[in-house]
C-alpha cells in the first residue's frame, strides 16, 4: 500500500502525490514499528497500529479535505461568477445545484429548466447573466440570440459550467 498509493496518485491525481507519500510513510512507520515491537511489548504493538491509523486519518483530514473542496465544492467558483455579475442585470441558471449558486452568488436566480424557457430568457430584452451546465448548453448553442457571450467557463467537480451574458439593446 505504501507504494501503491503514490503511484496511483501520480497516475491519477498528480496534485495529490505529496499527500499520498505523506499517508503511504504512516502506513509504512506504524507497520515497521510494530514490527519491531512484536517480540518486545505486545500492547505497544497495537498502540503503535492505532496511533498510525490515528495520525493517517488526521494526515488524510488536513490535506485532502480542503483538495476536495478546491475540485469537487463550488463555492471557490461561485465566487468567481459573482465578480461577474452586476446587481443590476437578471441572473439565471439551470436546475442543477441552484440552490447552491444562489446561496454563494448571494443573487436570486431565475429559474430555467427547459430549452424553451432558456431561449426565452435570453431573448427577453436587456442583458441578461446565465450560469448553465456544459451538457445543457451544448444542444442550445447554436439557437442562443444574438449578442450571448461566454464570459467565463469553470469546472466544479467532474462539472464544466459556462456563465453567458446577453448585453442590452443599444
Amino acid at each position: 500500500l505504501s507504494v501503491a498509493l503514490p503511484l496511483a496518485a501520480l497516475r491519477r491525481q498528480p496534485d495529490l502525490i505529496g499527500p499520498a507519500i505523506t499517508i503511504a510513510a504512516l502506513l509504512l512507520g506504524g507497520g515497521i514499528v510494530a514490527l519491531l515491537l512484536r517480540r518486545r511489548a505486545g500492547s505497544g504493538v497495537a498502540a503503535c497500529l492505532i496511533g498510525s491509523t490515528a495520525a493517517v486519518i488526521l494526515a488524510a483530514l488536513l490535506m485532502l479535505v480542503p483538495w476536495t473542496n478546491r475540485h469537487q465544492n463550488l463555492r471557490g467558483f461561485a465566487t468567481t461568477v459573482r465578480r461577474h455579475l452586476d446587481p443590476a442585470t437578471p441572473f439565471g441558471t439551470t436546475e442543477q445545484k441552484r440552490e447552491a449558486w444562489i446561496f454563494y452568488t448571494g443573487r436570486f436566480a431565475e429559474p430555467l429548466d427547459s430549452r424553451t424557457a432558456l431561449l426565452a430568457y435570453l431573448a427577453a430584452p436587456g442583458p441578461r447573466d446565465l450560469l448553465i451546465e456544459d451538457e445543457v448548453l451544448r444542444p442550445v448553442r447554436e439557437d442562443l440570440p444574438p449578442g450571448v457571450t461566454e464570459v467565463l467557463r469553470g469546472r466544479v467537480g467532474d462539472q464544466d459550467y459556462h456563465l453567458l451574458h446577453k448585453a442590452g439593446s443599444s
